[in-house]
């Protein structure tokens, strides 16, 4: 009963999908339908996601899984299409969002304002991957000229180095836990 696309992990789009009640359906098809993306600047993979509610028949019910943090669930089932790469810039590879990133980085050599820059054309994914590079050889001062040169950068640019120092605050918390 809903469908999300996603480009390079980022939602894009969702949709609420008519139930049997109110759309003719051919048999084995639930629905059916046409996207048009929006323009890209670099290569991308796109992944649609559906869900819908949880089987409650004797049949085949579906499970509760462990969660130990509520005693609340709705079951639900879950579709995944096939990650679609999206070659946007033509030269016949498919280049991820680390491969972007690691280019930046390398042409940037060091200077983080032009990194930031040069990430501007890019998703937050990008800008994430480029936020891990730099973090595994810190420079003398980097942090505070980061800080600041993150202030002039992109929406999406600030949006990934956000998420990457999320992931890596989470993974320094799980570590030391017992």
């Amino acid at each position: 009963d809903h469908l999300r696309l996603y480009v390079n992990g980022e939602l894009i789009d969702k949709y609420e999908l008519p139930t049997e009640a109110n759309s003719p359906r051919r048999q084995g098809i639930d629905w059916e339908g046409t996207y048009r993306l929006p323009a890209l600047t670099h290569d991308a993979h796109v992944v649609a996601i559906a869900t819908g509610p949880g089987v409650d028949g004797s049949y085949w019910r579906t499970a509760k899984p462990y969660q130990w943090l509520s005693e609340d669930w709705t079951p639900r089932v879950i579709g995944c299409s096939e990650a679609v790469w999206v070659d946007v810039d033509g030269d016949g590879r498919i280049s991820s969002a680390r491969d972007y990133a690691q280019r930046a980085v390398d042409n940037a050599k060091g200077d983080l304002p032009k990194l930031l820059n040069a990430l501007s054309t890019y998703d937050e994914a990008t800008a994430a991957q480029a936020a891990y590079l730099i973090s595994k050889a810190p420079q003398p001062g980097q942090a505070e000229q980061l800080k600041l040169a993150l202030k002039s950068a992109s929406p999406k640019t600030q949006a990934g180095f956000e998420r990457f120092q999320e992931s890596l605050h989470r993974h320094t918390q799980a570590l030391s836990m017992p």
